[in-house]
C-alpha cells in the first residue's frame, strides 16, 4: 500500500538463496496504471526488464492516479553450484495506490451584466488539479451557497434548494450545474460570496473493495462580478401654452423615466429648435445653438 504522488515505488524480494542468482524479468506491458523505471536492467525485445537486482526496479503510478497497479513479474532461480536454472511462473504483483485529495477551490464567477431584477445563470466551477477525474463533490452531499442579502437563488425545477436564511442556500450537490440567481435590480461590481461543500475521492482495490476519502470545506470566498450597462431612458413632454409676452415659461412638464435605482447613472437631454432669442434658466448653450440640460437640471 502507498499514496498518490508520492513519486513511486520499489520491490523487495525476501527468502532467497545466497548460492542462488536470480533473474527478474518484469512485463512492462503489464503494468495497467503506470510505467517502470529500470536504470541498470536489460531491455528485452518483447519490452520486458530483466535484472538482478530487484531493487534497482520503481514503478510510478500514472499522475494522480489512486486505485490498484499491477505488474507481472517472472523469476529465473539458478543454482550457482549445479547451474540448473528454474523458471517460476510469471506471478502478478499489486499494489495499492490510497487516494489523497488535491486542495478544491470555486472559481470567480463573471455573471454577466447587471438586470433590471431577472434571473442569470450561475454555473460555479469548484474543481481541484487532480487530472483522472476521481475528485469530485461528494455524492448525495449538501452545497451551501452565501450570497448578498436580497438576491436570490433556484435551480430550473425547484427542487433540490433550501433557502436557509437571507441570501443563503442549500442545494444538492447534483444541482451545482443548473443554478440561477437574481441580484437586486440595477447593481453591479464585484460581491463577495461564500460556499461550504465536501470534496470527494474513490478509489478500488485489488480485491475489488471501494474506499471513499473525503474532505469538508467551509466557508471558502468567491466573487461574482456584474458589469454595468446603460438603461434604457424614456422621455415625456406634452405641449405649453402659454400668452404672448409671457417671459418666464416652465418646462415642468418634461419628465424623464430611469430606472436605474441606484444613482450611478447620470441622464443628459439635448434640446433643440429653440429660437435664438430664448433663452434656458438651467443647462449649457452649444455652439450650434442647442441646449443640453444634465441630471438635477432636467427637474429644475
Amino acid at each position: 500500500l502507498t499514496q498518490e504522488d508520492k513519486g513511486g515505488f520499489g520491490l523487495l524480494a525476501s527468502g532467497l538463496q545466497s548460492d542462488h542468482t536470480y533473474a527478474f524479468i518484469f512485463d512492462a506491458s503489464s503494468v495497467n496504471h503506470g510505467t517502470i523505471v529500470a536504470p541498470g536492467a536489460f531491455r528485452l525485445p518483447d519490452g520486458s526488464y530483466v535484472t538482478t537486482d530487484i531493487s534497482s526496479i520503481k514503478i510510478i503510478p500514472s499522475e494522480d492516479y489512486s486505485g490498484n497497479v499491477a505488474v507481472t513479474i517472472k523469476v529465473v532461480d539458478t543454482d550457482n553450484t549445479t547451474g540448473i536454472s528454474l523458471d517460476v511462473s510469471p506471478q502478478p504483483f499489486n499494489v495499492n495506490i490510497a487516494a489523497i485529495l488535491d486542495t478544491p477551490t470555486i472559481n470567480d464567477i463573471n455573471a454577466g451584466y447587471e438586470t433590471d431584477g431577472g434571473w442569470i445563470i450561475f454555473r460555479p466551477n469548484i474543481h481541484s488539479n487532480d487530472t483522472d477525474g476521481s475528485e469530485i463533490l461528494a455524492t448525495n452531499s449538501k452545497v451551501v451557497f452565501e450570497i448578498p442579502s436580497g438576491w436570490e437563488m433556484k435551480t430550473s425545477d425547484g427542487n433540490g434548494i433550501t433557502l436557509l436564511d437571507s441570501g443563503k442556500y442549500e442545494i444538492d450537490a447534483s444541482k451545482i450545474g443548473d443554478l440561477s440567481i437574481k441580484p437586486t435590480a440595477y447593481t453591479h461590481g464585484d460581491f463577495t460570496c461564500k460556499v461550504s461543500y465536501e470534496w470527494q475521492d474513490t478509489y478500488t482495490d485489488f480485491v475489488g473493495a471501494s474506499h471513499i476519502v473525503t474532505q469538508s470545506v467551509s466557508g471558502e470566498e468567491f466573487v461574482v462580478s456584474l458589469s454595468s450597462q446603460v438603461d434604457v431612458i424614456g422621455v415625456s413632454f406634452s405641449p405649453v401654452t402659454v400668452d404672448e409676452g409671457d417671459n418666464h415659461i416652465s418646462l415642468g412638464n418634461l419628465g424623464l423615466i430611469q430606472a436605474d435605482s441606484d444613482g450611478s447613472e447620470i441622464a443628459s437631454v439635448v434640446i433643440t429648435g429653440l429660437p435664438e432669442d430664448v433663452k434656458l434658466s438651467q443647462g449649457t448653450l452649444k455652439d450650434d445653438g442647442s441646449w443640453v440640460l444634465k441630471g438635477t437640471e432636467i427637474l429644475t
